[in-house]
């Protein structure tokens, strides 16, 4: 397991956001984290990258325990992020916002920066060349000089989705990859995760309530209703299980 949350729960003053949860995603994996609004799901993306300190349980990533490491030694632990809601720098352009997310490799003084002197220009060119691979692969370096709030919805994901890869990730959390996609954006989002699982050998654990979408990329899932694990397995197993559908549909089954 590179991802492993054990008795997970949290508590926002008298409400119960997650009950003692506990599962394992495996190296090379792409786990689904499903369920209905409100089920808790971006709230375990939160403990996982250190936003919210759980109210009891531990997290652990590639053995390590994640307990009162600060977010931005997460993330140079090895596990990134997007949002639900898309964040980039709008005002900033494409390529900007992937170099924000290669800031933690800068190898040069605050004098070298200031003067444009000594390791600064060539960090700088390296990181550029790498942004722009980034960019290259995910099919949008074409953008790469455009403000980012131009772009169509579905490119901005793919922004978002770049500067997370420039961390260089072990481990990549997607909240609702695919939200407000047409059928062919998210057909060509699908099979740029599944390359980037392969070529990068990433670990990714996504939420998302496009069921067609979970179900060609995922090998596992795991369902949450109100905090609760309900199911774990197939994707084509939780599809059929009658507590997922009664999650879901609640009292239109009645």
């Amino acid at each position: 397991m590179i991802l492993e949350l054990r008795d997970i729960s949290k508590h926002f003053g008298g409400v119960q956001a997650i009950a003692k949860t506990s599962f394992g995603v495996k190296k090379g994996e792409i786990f689904g984290l499903i369920g209905p609004n409100g089920a808790g799901k971006t709230t375990m993306f939160n403990i996982i990258t250190g936003a919210y300190t759980p109210s009891s349980g531990e997290v652990v990533f590639n053995s390590q325990s994640l307990s009162n490491v600060k977010p931005h030694n997460i993330v140079h632990l090895g596990i990134a992020r997007t949002f639900q809601n898309i964040r980039l720098f709008s005002s900033l352009s494409v390529l900007d916002n992937v170099l924000i997310g290669l800031n933690h490799d800068t190898k040069y003084s605050f004098i070298e920066a200031i003067l444009h002197l000594g390791r600064f220009r060539k960090s700088e060119k390296m990181a550029r060349d790498r942004a722009m691979g980034i960019l290259d692969e995910l099919g949008i370096a074409k953008f790469a000089n455009e403000s980012a709030k131009n772009l169509s919805y579905g490119s901005q994901r793919k922004v978002e989705i770049a500067r997370a890869l420039a961390t260089s990730p072990k481990l990549l959390l997607l909240d609702e990859p695919v939200a407000g996609m047409n059928p062919s954006e998210t057909e060509e989002l699908a099979n740029l995760i599944i390359n980037l699982r392969d070529n990068k050998n990433l670990s990714i654990l996504l939420i998302e309530h496009d069921m067609k979408f979970v179900n060609k990329l995922c090998d596992r899932v795991l369902v949450l209703d109100y905090g609760k694990v309900i199911f774990e397995g197939l994707p084509s197993q939780a599809v059929a299980n009658k507590d997922v559908i009664t999650a879901y549909l609640g009292d239109f089954l009645e």
